[in-house]
């Protein structure tokens, strides 16, 4: 069936859109919560970590059209887009946990160095997956009327992982140990996010687009 005549079935719908909300998690998690965590618990300077988040999204503004650009290209027998999916997931649970579990000894410029390294993990791993998830959606039809609904239900799943972050950032804020609080978070919830994420590389079927 030619791309441009395919419909986008329940099943695909959930395989593709559903996980999403595993990554916002993530990332709102991170990006709501860290400066927070990292001045009042780890006592850095906020200067010094709104440096750290200012490199680190710079190195986003390079890194994902290096990314995109290397995803459109890219050819194997698995497909364009699953192979980065896949090997984003290690990279994201690295990145993420690292940046909540630091050895507590760790202070000065090894910290900030610990923390330099997990945001590059981090925000590497994030283009990995989201960049090429996101043409993957474009690429399961070419009826927009299915591309939009590919999309809504990966916006609706996006924005109910921001606000399990943002109940989970209370519950950190409120622990009496957040250092501890925050690990304990941290690691279940990285993991439950890439076995999500695992689902559509794993499920889906890649359209031969240049065939069509």
């Amino acid at each position: 069936v030619p791309l441009s005549e395919r419909r986008v079935s329940h099943a695909q719908l959930l395989a593709y859109g559903v996980p999403v909300f595993g990554i916002a998690y993530l990332l709102f998690f991170l990006q709501f919560y860290f400066l927070k965590f990292a001045t009042d618990v780890l006592l850095l300077s906020p200067v010094v970590v709104g440096a750290l988040f200012s490199l680190a999204k710079l190195w986003d503004g390079v890194n994902g059209p290096l990314i995109g650009s290397w995803s459109d290209r890219s050819r194997s027998r698995f497909g364009r887009r699953r192979p980065f999916l896949l090997a984003a997931l290690p990279f994201l649970v690295v990145g993420f946990v690292m940046l909540w579990t630091m050895p507590h000894a760790l202070e000065g410029n090894g910290l900030i160095a610990w923390i330099a390294v997990a945001l590059f993990i981090f925000y590497t791993a994030f283009d990995l997956y989201t960049l090429p998830h996101a043409a993957l959606g474009a690429e399961l039809s070419r009826d927009p009327h299915q591309r939009t609904r590919l999309f809504a239900v990966r916006q609706m799943s996006f924005t109910v992982g921001m606000l399990l972050a943002f109940g989970a950032i209370q519950v950190a804020m409120n622990a009496e140990d957040p250092r501890s609080t925050t690990a304990a978070l941290a690691i279940p919830a990285a993991l439950v996010a890439v076995v999500l994420l695992a689902i559509p590389p794993l499920v889906l079927r890649e359209p031969d687009v240049e065939g069509e």
